[in-house]
């Protein structure tokens, strides 16, 4: 709720438009934790894309991993669709999400290719293993998109 709360003054409501970044760690964390901020800023204009690091594939006891990351997945382009929202799937599993350097400069690729304004994702002290690598992986992320001596895959 303080994620919210904080963004709600750094979004002023200005005609400026921006494009909004939220990286979540599974498919549904961002709409669930930053939906309402994120409905607000598309009816202000801006441009909203999700990035989903893992499905959250391996959350339900009576799913495979792959039927539940395949309806995770209808899911979060159902989710994205009703934000008015553009939405990207990482490369990664539930509860195997790395910090590591690796990790770190696929999102930098992902920060270059979408030009966000601003950025939401995870709180860094967060329970689960894969939100709070997340928070560090984008902090990170966020100073590897900017120097352009760093290969991400793509131009700055």
């Amino acid at each position: 709720m303080i994620l919210i709360v904080l963004l709600l003054f750094i979004l002023p409501l200005e005609a400026q438009h921006r494009t909004i970044l939220a990286v979540g760690a599974h498919a549904g964390d961002m709409e669930l934790t930053a939906g309402a901020v994120l409905i607000h800023q598309k009816k202000l204009g801006d441009k909203i894309v999700l990035i989903h690091l893992t499905l959250g594939e391996g959350g339900d006891p009576k799913l495979s991993p792959k039927d539940y990351g395949d309806q995770k997945r209808r899911e979060a382009i159902a989710a994205a669709k009703a934000l008015g929202a553009e939405v990207l799937f990482g490369p990664y599993k539930d509860g195997e999400l790395p910090n590591d350097e690796a990790t770190r400069r696929y999102v930098a690729g992902v920060i270059r290719q979408v030009k966000p304004t601003h950025i939401i994702t995870h709180w860094k002290n967060g329970i689960h293993k894969d939100h709070r690598n997340t928070s560090a992986v984008v902090a990170d992320a966020l100073l590897l998109a900017e120097l352009e001596a760093v290969d991400t895959g793509h131009p700055i």
